[in-house]
C-alpha cells in the first residue's frame, strides 16, 4: 500500500517534470525571446530554433527534454519500481505523464507545450533494444524520401517505429497500451501541422537542405569554441 501512494506520488511528479517548459525558459533567459508568441508556439527544439536562430540552443533544449526528462528520470524510475519493486505500470505511467506534461504542460496554463517527439526518443531507452533505434532512423530517411521532406511524418513514422519494435522485443500489455496512447498524444501535438498538411502549406525540405543543416550545425559548433 505504502509503494502504491509512493507510485502515485511518482506519477503526479513526472506529470510536472514534463510539464517544464524547457525551450521557453532558454529562450527567453539568453534571447529575451518569447517563444509562445512566435513561430508555432511551441516550446520544443523546432520553434527555440526557428524563433532564436540558434541551433545550438535548440539541440540543447531537445537534450534536456529527452535526457533528463526523459531518459534520466524515467531510468531512475525504472531502477525503483521496475527492478526493485516489480510495479512495472507505475513506469509506463510515469513515462505517459511526463509525455502528457510536455505536451500539455499545466506550469503554462496549457500553452506553450512541445511535440512529445524528444521525450519519446529518450523515455523509452530503458525499454527498447539498439536495433529499435537503428530502425527508427532508417524509417525517418525513408519517410522523408517519400514524403519529399515532410520533417513531422519523418519524426512520427520514426517515434512509431521505435515504440513498436519495442513491444515486439520486449512485448507486454502495458508497454502497447502506452505505444498506442503515446502514438496518439503526439499526433494531437501534430494537429497544426496535419491542418498545414491538408491546405498544402506544410514545409518541405530535401535532400540539400538536410546537409546544408548539418553543415551549419557543425559551423555553429565552430564559431561557438
Amino acid at each position: 500500500d505504502i509503494m502504491l501512494i509512493v507510485g502515485f506520488i511518482f506519477i503526479f511528479l513526472s506529470y510536472f517534470i514534463g510539464s517544464w517548459p524547457v525551450g521557453r525558459s532558454m529562450a527567453k533567459f539568453y534571447f529575451d525571446v518569447e517563444v509562445q508568441d512566435a513561430g508555432s508556439g511551441k516550446s520544443g527544439a523546432t520553434n527555440v530554433m526557428r524563433t532564436t536562430h540558434d541551433r545550438i540552443l535548440g539541440l540543447i533544449v531537445a537534450i534536456i527534454d529527452g535526457g533528463i526528462k526523459g531518459t534520466c528520470w524515467i531510468f531512475a524510475v525504472y531502477i525503483i519500481f521496475g527492478l526493485i519493486f516489480n510495479l512495472q505500470w507505475v513506469v509506463y505511467a510515469c513515462l505517459a505523464a511526463v509525455l502528457l506534461g510536455h505536451i500539455f504542460p499545466v506550469l503554462t496554463n496549457f500553452k506553450t507545450g512541445g511535440a512529445g517527439i524528444a521525450i519519446l526518443i529518450g523515455g523509452p531507452m530503458v525499454l527498447v533494444p539498439g536495433l529499435a533505434y537503428a530502425l527508427a532512423i532508417l524509417a525517418w530517411l525513408v519517410t522523408f524520401q517519400l514524403s519529399k521532406g515532410i520533417k513531422f511524418l519523418c519524426n512520427i513514422v520514426a517515434v512509431s517505429v521505435l515504440l513498436f519494435t519495442g513491444v515486439a522485443f520486449n512485448f507486454s500489455w502495458l508497454f502497447l497500451g502506452f505505444t498506442f496512447v503515446a502514438i496518439g498524444l503526439t499526433n494531437i501535438a501534430h494537429r497544426q501541422n496535419f491542418y498545414r498538411l491538408s491546405h498544402g502549406q506544410e514545409e518541405q525540405s530535401n535532400w540539400d537542405d538536410l546537409g546544408k543543416s548539418i553543415l551549419n550545425l557543425k559551423e555553429m559548433f565552430r564559431k561557438k569554441r
